[in-house]
């Protein structure tokens, strides 16, 4: 539906002239402030003013700070420290 509704969208030009086709901005409340939406805008040049819904906020702050949820990450062994690397490297004695 807001792909639609934002291709119908007709700015008038001051004075003469055809109505442009991109505003410069686009104001809608929390029920388009979907990916897509927020894509179709950027895409398109067009600044979205559009309230963030409070699910989406406290999602992104449970994310670390590489902006990747825990399931996502792989998990690898600890690393070994460069002295204890060296002791083990004869066979394992100290």
């Amino acid at each position: 539906m807001f792909p639609e509704v934002m291709g119908s969208v007709r700015v008038p030009r001051p004075g003469k002239g055809r109505p442009r086709t991109t505003p410069d901005r686009a104001m809608a409340d929390k029920a388009y402030a979907s990916k897509a939406n927020r894509k179709l805008l950027r895409d398109r040049g067009i600044e979205a003013v559009i309230p963030e819904k409070s699910d989406h906020v406290a999602n992104r702050s449970v994310r670390k700070a590489d902006g990747l949820p825990d399931s996502t990450k792989k998990h690898t062994n600890a690393a070994t420290s460069s002295s204890d690397a060296s002791r083990l490297s004869n066979n394992g004695e100290p």
